[in-house]
């Protein structure tokens, strides 16, 4: 039986606001560049729906999805249009969470899970590549056709990695995610600062790298 004290084993890190920060608002402003609709409008406008979960599990094309978008939006992006947007996301890396990648990769496992689509996994994967090299492996919603924070996409990484939800440790900025971990026995640490990590992995005895 698994005891209370036991360090992990694995810890799955989610990629945005954990491993790097995002903002919307460029996203918005290109477009609003692009339309000649204020920025205010289409951020009213925007909102996530079953399109982006479908996007984020390879279901749509990206065709199908910037239609849905223009949609959505009441404007006409072109291809590029939509892409130089949708990829302007992506801020600077946080350094407080990632410094610690290193020497935790010395410890156990260390693998990252992300909802993501194949046009923003192209991006963050060279921008970020000096930092995600430190991962034993992710797992992208686009390739493995699942997302957090269903339960069939958490147990599919628990078995690739060859550990019980109970060795693994599991850091997000997203409540959902971490109550889906949660119900499925993992312990689940709410990134809500990014002081939190290491927090918590000092109330876990990890604390010496």
């Amino acid at each position: 039986m698994p005891k209370n004290d036991d360090k992990p084993k694995l810890a799955i890190f989610d990629l945005g606001n954990v491993i790097f920060n995002i903002d919307w608002e460029p996203m918005f402003e290109a477009w609003s560049l692009y339309s000649g609709v204020p920025a205010k409008m289409l951020k009213e406008k925007g909102k996530s729906d079953e399109k982006i979960e479908q996007f984020e599990r390879n279901d749509i094309s990206t065709e199908d999805f910037l239609r849905h978008i223009n949609t959505m939006l009441g404007i006409e992006l072109s291809h590029d249009e939509f892409c130089n947007g949708w990829n302007a996301i992506f801020m600077e890396a946080n350094e407080e969470v990632c410094s610690l990648l290193p020497g935790l990769k010395n410890r156990m496992q260390l693998v990252a899970y992300t909802n993501t689509n194949e046009i923003h996994a192209a991006v963050w994967s060279e921008r970020y590549a000096d930092i995600l090299q430190h991962f034993d492996e992710i797992f992208i919603s686009s390739k493995i056709g699942l997302r957090k924070p269903e339960p069939e996409g958490f147990q599919h990484v628990l078995k690739q990695r060859g550990v019980a939800a109970y060795e693994c440790v599991f850091f997000d900025d997203f409540e959902a995610n971490i109550k889906g971990a949660e119900q499925l026995g993992i312990k689940a640490v709410l990134v809500d600062t990014p002081s939190k990590v290491r927090q918590a992995l000092r109330q876990m005895g990890i604390d010496d790298f």
